[in-house]
């Protein structure tokens, strides 16, 4: 057995781990949990496993506190995917088993594991439960322009070029101001409360997360934007937002095409295009650029909740909350949004 430790900041070498791990993703590194520390004030935690002086595994949590929904350990807040990284499955489920612990030690409502992929004996058991109501999209990056065109299907293939004729697109890092309008103005038109500036500013100038910002636009107007991060040949456009008012431009479609061929021309092979809830207006969107669809296994351990969380748009439970939210003028959905958001992450 690996001697396993709760730790309150990574060991020495945790990066070095999830690169070089097979299921590593960016969401692993130090570097999204300082963010997520830093930005939206959940407190972190790294259960480690060692074997003979060195890291055999370990699985990074944040303590997420919310008026609303009360407390919970996620691995991990704002992130696609999560869960244990481990040299077995043996491991990965000690892992597991110290974290119900922990979570039981500080009485939260439950432990979310944001796995990939499902692990047999990772998961289940008594008082686990999942659903399958998310899934991520990806597929690899065409080796030039035309044939990026090319391997989109026909529809949005037709979509592409439209905006191709109208939208032009520059990524650099002083972009952050013009993304951070547009991803806010796109959370209040969906009724969701926009993201600390704080927490976003912090992830854009993550050296370790590889950020690059995108934008597209309209004559001199920008009209959409999108803040990526890359990890080894992996490229994965985040955080989006495009302008309500510029649908005749395409600015979605001239987006996502222009991350793809900056991406290319920069060496990635691989675009992930993150994930979607089924039913929601991002499933149907990025379902319609022929990429491969991956079943993502998020898993539930309840300790004080008595019932699996439904934090979906979808759930009618909420539809009078988002359209009252809609409703708010700009400027009081951007001050109280990032009061209420971190504790939806």
């Amino acid at each position: 057995m690996a001697k396993v430790s709760v730790l309150s900041r990574p060991p020495a070498g945790w990066d070095a781990y999830v690169r070089a791990h097979p299921e590593g993703t960016p969401f692993h590194l130090s570097g999204w949990s300082d963010c997520v520390e830093r930005g939206l004030g959940a407190r972190q935690l790294w259960v480690i496993a060692e074997q003979d002086g060195s890291i055999a595994g370990g699985l990074p949590l944040a303590h997420v506190k919310s008026a609303l929904f009360g407390a919970r350990l996620t691995s991990m807040p704002q992130a696609a995917y999560g869960g244990p990284l481990a040299e077995s499955v043996d491991v990965a489920r000690e892992l597991v088993e110290a974290a119900e612990v922990e979570a039981e030690r500080r009485k939260v409502q439950y432990l979310e594991l944001r796995l990939h992929t499902a692990c047999d004996g990772i998961g289940d058991g008594e008082h686990w439960g999942g659903n399958d109501l998310r899934v991520t999209f990806g597929g690899p990056i065409a080796t030039d322009d035309d044939a990026i065109l090319k391997a989109i299907p026909k529809k949005t293939r037709a979509d592409c070029r439209k905006a191709d004729k109208v939208v032009t697109a520059t990524e650099t890092p002083e972009n952050f101001d013009t993304f951070h309008g547009l991803f806010a103005e796109n959370q209040h038109r969906l009724g969701t409360p926009v993201l600390p500036a704080r927490f976003l500013r912090l992830v854009a100038e993550c050296a370790d997360l590889g950020p690059r910002i995108l934008v597209v636009r309209d004559a001199e107007r920008p009209v959409a934007a999108c803040l990526s991060f890359s990890f080894a040949e992996r490229i994965l456009p985040y955080y989006a937002g495009a302008a309500g008012d510029a649908r005749e431009a395409f600015p979605n479609h001239g987006l996502y095409l222009n991350v793809l061929r900056f991406a290319r021309r920069a060496g990635f092979t691989y675009y992930d295009f993150g994930r979607s809830k089924r039913g929601s207006g991002s499933y149907d969107f990025k379902r319609r650029w022929g990429m491969d669809e991956h079943q993502l296994a998020y898993r539930f351990r309840l300790v004080r909740a008595t019932e699996l969380p439904s934090l979906n748009p979808a759930n009618p439970r909420y539809q009078r909350k988002i359209d009252a939210w809609k409703r708010l003028p700009p400027w009081a959905a951007n001050l109280l949004g990032p009061l209420l958001s971190p504790g939806l992450s």
